[in-house]
């Protein structure tokens, strides 16, 4: 009987409740990519945009950093395509 009321119930506890971290993506993106960079491809925008949150998930900065011991064994074998 209730059957659309309780579809569109169940919808609504789907929303978000805050959209604040849409927000503050947005307002890096603007930060990073400004009039000045303006031909920055998207590829670099989502770099630079990965190392920023990444340290702030991972509750560091740039330069409290410590990588891993796997990345500091890089050689550039990683990139020789396989034959």
């Amino acid at each position: 009987m209730f059957r659309n009321l309780a579809k569109g119930v169940l919808a609504m506890l789907c929303l978000p409740i805050s959209n604040a971290e849409v927000e503050r993506s947005f307002s890096a993106v603007s930060y990073v990519k400004c009039w000045r960079r303006n031909r920055m491809e998207t590829v670099t925008l989502r770099s630079i945009l990965r190392c920023r949150f990444g340290l702030i998930w991972l509750k560091t900065t740039a330069g409290k950093f410590v990588p891993p011991k796997e990345l500091l064994n890089f050689d550039s074998t990683i990139y020789d395509k396989p034959t």
